[in-house]
């Protein structure tokens, strides 16, 4: 498939960058370049540096959104103590664009994790850091092509040991939550869940059971939201450092809410 050759990856992103139908893949390294495979009917070729993304820097995270609303997805490359880049696709055939410090978030923190998220429900995607021993970030999209930082003023200036932001309505009331996850030792410091209140974010970790048990709370290293027994709202599963990994049920805050399962069917070999 072309994917063999071995690097110290930390994170990976897919995005279909070239429109073409299928989906290819960015590897994230710490310390050497970062690569971009495109998928050629099911066999990749590396192209980072023939479309200007393979940075080499100290990369750990990275996602794709469309920003800007030109139809062709972006890429935002999260580094460790140096400046992120927000990479600006121009189109197949040319090179991405470097366009981080011309929009407001080249942001040159710990970072570690990243995510595009429409928080405000505006219909364009805001960006999402989780920072090592720094104040998270959560740089709103004016629709203009500039991002502003509001984490402090909406709540979500937590200063902890964030490894990831993970996204989910978990409550059902149409606004995005998210979940802080933070814990790099054995320090105080602990994940947070904030439910979205339109205007600004409440820290409900303890309200919700997350608080009281240990796993929840302390060394958590990433997350993932999934409606783990299908009945239409959001369990959460943590991965923690050194100890056993957590399942948490979601025992139905919002439960009034409607909601929506849809069962995908494609004939033949279609791509779903």
């Amino acid at each position: 498939m072309g994917l063999g050759e071995g690097t110290p990856g930390q994170g990976v992103a897919w995005a279909d960058y070239d429109l073409d139908g299928d989906l290819e893949m960015y590897i994230v390294n710490f310390g050497t370049p970062n690569q971009l495979y495109r998928n050629e009917e099911g066999r990749f070729s590396e192209v980072g540096a023939a479309r200007g993304v393979d940075d080499d820097g100290r990369g750990l995270s990275a996602a794709w959104a469309d920003y800007n609303a030109d139809g062709k997805p972006d890429l935002y490359l999260c580094n460790f103590g140096q400046v992120n880049r927000l990479h600006e696709n121009q189109g197949m055939g040319k090179k991405f664009a470097e366009v981080a410090a011309g929009r407001g978030v080249a942001d040159k923190g710990q970072g570690i994790g990243c995510a595009w998220v429409d928080y405000d429900a505006d219909g364009d995607w805001d960006l999402s850091l989780a920072r090592y021993d720094e104040a998270s970030r959560l740089y709103r999209n004016n629709g203009k092509g500039k991002f502003e930082d509001l984490a402090a003023s909406l709540g979500l200036g937590y200063r902890g040991q964030g490894q990831q932001a993970v996204w989910g309505d978990y409550d059902r009331d149409g606004n995005l939550d998210v979940f802080m996850v933070s814990g790099g030792d054995e320090r105080s410091d602990i994940s947070r869940l904030y439910r979205n209140k339109g205007d600004r974010f409440e820290d409900l970790t303890t309200a919700v059971g997350l608080i009281g048990n240990r796993d929840a709370a302390r060394l958590g290293k990433g997350a993932i939201w999934w409606d783990m027994d299908r009945d239409g709202d959001l369990d959460l599963y943590v991965v923690n450092k050194g100890r056993e990994s957590g399942i948490y049920q979601n025992e139905g805050m919002g439960k009034g809410n409607r909601w929506l399962a849809v069962r995908e069917e494609s004939p033949g070999e279609t791509n779903r």
